[in-house]
Parts: C-alpha cells; sequence; structure tokens
C-alpha cells in the first residue's frame, strides 16, 4: 500500500508540474484539461488581480495549490486501493464458490 499510495501522490505533484512546464515552455494552456487533472489549480485565481501581489503570496499559493492537489491524488489513489481489495476479495471468494460446484 505505501508503494501505490507514493506512486499516486508523485502522480499529484508531476502533473501539476508538467502543466507549468507545458504552459511555460510551450505558452500552451488547457483550462478544460487542467480541471480535471488539477483541480486544486482554482486556488491560484487568488493571485491574479489588478494589483501584483507580493512574490510570498504567489509562492505560498504556487504550494498550497500543488500540496492540495497531492493530497487529492492520493485520497483517490487510497481509494482506489480498497476498491480492487474488494474486488480481489470478492473475486477470489466467487472462485472458490465455483470450483466447490
Amino acid at each position: 500500500m505505501k508503494k501505490w499510495l507514493a506512486v499516486w501522490t508523485l502522480a499529484g505533484l508531476v502533473v501539476p508540474l508538467l502543466s507549468l512546464l507545458r504552459y511555460y515552455a510551450f505558452s500552451a494552456d488547457l483550462p478544460h484539461l487542467a480541471v480535471y487533472l488539477w483541480p486544486s489549480s482554482f486556488v491560484l485565481m487568488g493571485v491574479d488581480g489588478p494589483t501584483p501581489p507580493l512574490i510570498s503570496t504567489v509562492v505560498f499559493a504556487w504550494s498550497m495549490s500543488i500540496a492540495a492537489n497531492m493530497l487529492l491524488y492520493a485520497a483517490v489513489g487510497t481509494l482506489f486501493w480498497g476498491l480492487l481489495r474488494l474486488a480481489r476479495r470478492f473475486g477470489n471468494k466467487r472462485r472458490r464458490v465455483n470450483t466447490v460446484d
């Protein structure tokens, strides 16, 4: 489970970083895709205003957005882990019942 959770948490970190890389390297922004892959990116709307915010505010907002995404991915990974265990347990019981007949 620890490895599974680490992979999902790492995915929660990599997705925003790849999104930022794509935006800054290629000036390509896909906001409709970001909503699904990086749902915590809505936090960044707080730093987009009529006046430029302090750099500390920007760093804090980016950090919180990425951390929230990592936690969200970890939660989804934990949910999938539980569902997979449940499916395996159900599948094993079903096989045992079929082999007895």
